[in-house]
């Protein structure tokens, strides 16, 4: 016998919306913050937006008991034509508020760790932090530039550290490793389709990374002017460089 498929749930403000014809839902490390649509085709026209509900309204999806995303909807879309309706909803992870910009409030951190600066950025919008990232000495003395989101800000931050900014199903923000962090699994019987890609655009045999850093009493003149990196990737057999300044 066949597995029940799971069904995918919009749960907003505790009403629950099933019987979705599509959904797609992305989190991934080149995007920020994860983002979802769902649509459903109704049999012939009714009252404009049925659903009961608006866009900015907290939300959850979920595919069986498993929240995948929390955050909030964003838009709400019906087009009508001869053979009924479609409705579709979109929005993204809580983690979006993390868009603000820094309140500037402390204006610098100094001997703060990673995972503090970065909760002292998120707290007032609500956000918590997870990290991923150990072993870690103090900065001592950083500081958001004026007018930077806290998502700039946090992705500056991680440079040193090698890590990335993501979100997790309950709309958390995480500093993560690569190599830490996995995917969610799910239910192969949920799926109808499934594609891989895998490509080599976009990479390079070296990477060339000049950064610039504020001078201190034990990193100063051209050590913290110009500092320099070189990191090669082995799989790209032809001769590439991309040089990245920061």
């Amino acid at each position: 016998m066949a597995a029940a498929r799971e069904m995918v749930t919009l749960r907003v403000r505790g009403a629950e919306h099933a019987e979705w014809t599509g959904l797609s839902l992305s989190r991934s490390i080149d995007s920020f913050p994860s983002a979802f649509s769902l649509s459903l085709t109704h049999g012939f026209p009714g009252a404009v937006n049925p659903l009961g509900f608006g866009a900015g309204d907290p939300c959850e999806i979920l595919l069986g008991s498993e929240v995948l995303l929390t955050g909030y909807t964003e838009e709400i879309t019906e087009s009508r034509g001869k053979a009924g309706r479609l409705t579709s909803v979109s929005g993204r992870s809580r983690a979006v508020d993390a868009l603000c910009s820094c309140t500037g409030d402390p204006p610098e951190f100094l001997g703060g760790y990673l995972d503090s600066i970065a909760g002292a950025l998120l707290a007032p919008y609500g956000l918590s932090v997870a990290s991923e990232v150990v072993s870690l000495e103090p900065l001592a003395r950083w500081a958001p530039e004026p007018g930077e989101t806290v998502i700039a800000a946090l992705e500056r931050l991680c440079h040193d550290a090698g890590a990335f900014v993501l979100d997790d199903a309950a709309g958390n923000v995480v500093l993560a490793v690569k190599g830490l962090t996995t995917a969610a699994a799910i239910d192969a019987a949920a799926c109808t389709e499934i594609s891989v890609k895998c490509s080599s655009g976009d990479r390079y045999s070296e990477y060339h990374v000049y950064g610039q850093r504020r001078g201190d009493d034990q990193v100063f003149a051209a050590d913290a002017a110009t500092p320099v990196a070189i990191i090669q990737d082995s799989a790209i057999e032809t001769f590439s460089v991309i040089s990245i300044v920061f």
